[in-house]
């Protein structure tokens, strides 16, 4: 079994169900988007070494991954101990600074692509294609 799916076996109804109570989420939608989180702290932690900005997490369709992932660092203990499981270390969430977000914003759209190339470059490689498309198509996360 590798390392992430081993990651993918990990469950915690408590976060699930906090999620569908705060963002009005199906159970179906809720597990659908804890699976797609542990995927991305997989992809932060394995992608460590390379461009992968957080703040992509500010961009539809991603922000219900974002907002995963808030309900989970909620649950401060169950959190501590999923990163110290699979990745040996707290995997720290920094939000968007006011300083990043105006930084992307000031580049071309050239600058602003090629950003958002490499994370989708460190999607596929890191976790498959079949997660890259059905994270950059709208209805799946939306």
């Amino acid at each position: 079994m590798t390392a992430l799916q081993e990651i993918l076996t990990y469950s915690n109804q408590d976060v699930i169900d906090r999620y569908m109570e705060d963002y009005e989420a199906s159970l179906e939608e809720a597990q659908y988007v804890f699976n797609e989180t542990l995927k991305w702290l997989y992809l932060c932690h394995k992608a460590k070494n390379r461009k992968v900005p957080q703040s992509i997490l500010m961009l539809d369709p991603y922000i219900k991954i974002d907002y995963m992932w808030h309900t989970f660092i909620l649950f401060t203990k169950e959190y501590t101990a999923f990163c110290q499981q699979y990745f040996g270390h707290y995997l720290h969430h920094q939000p968007t600074t006011k300083a990043e977000k105006e930084r992307f914003s000031a580049l071309s759209e050239d600058e602003q692509l090629a950003e958002i190339t490499a994370t989708f470059d460190a999607i596929q490689d890191e976790l498959d294609s079949e997660t890259l498309l059905d994270w950059t198509e709208r209805e799946k996360l939306c």
